[in-house]
């Protein structure tokens, strides 16, 4: 079977971001392991938005957290450097914070945790699709 098989009569692709395909009546998600086909839908009427998530940067966190650290044991130490060092981990600390774009998640009524982890998408390759979707759902509620 292929997607085309899985669609309604009438329903169209507007739109593909593999493994997500907007129709003009949900988003669909289709893939296949092996011989095995994995196909889920969300309507658009359950869909309430599509949000960029924003990770920290871990790595400089950790970074900023070891300079400070470092900063500290120089300060006991009594050299003046401490203060930059103290001050360059506090700043790598608090810009590892701010976070960077991660990924799409997409928002629905009543979805579980283990939904929500399948209905994410990488923020590189989807900008068109999400428009795409965005436009969608603001149609539909008259946005």
């Amino acid at each position: 079977m292929s997607l085309e098989d899985h669609l309604d009569p009438g329903e169209q692709i507007i739109s593909r971001c593999h493994p997500f395909y907007a129709t003009s009546k949900r988003v669909l998600r289709y893939g296949k392991k092996g011989q095995m086909e994995q196909v889920e839908h969300l309507p658009y009427a359950r869909l309430s938005s599509v949000e960029l998530v924003e990770r920290p940067s871990h790595k400089v966190m950790v970074t900023g957290t070891l300079i400070a650290i470092l900063g500290v044991v120089l300060a006991t130490m009594g050299l003046v450097t401490s203060i930059l060092a103290l001050v360059a981990g506090v700043a790598l600390v608090a810009y590892g914070g701010i976070g960077r774009p991660g990924y799409y998640q997409f928002r629905a009524h009543n979805m579980s945790k283990a939904e929500e982890g399948r209905w994410r998408m990488d923020h590189r390759v989807a900008p068109a699709f999400i428009a795409t979707i965005r436009t969608i759902i603001g149609e539909r509620r008259g946005l």
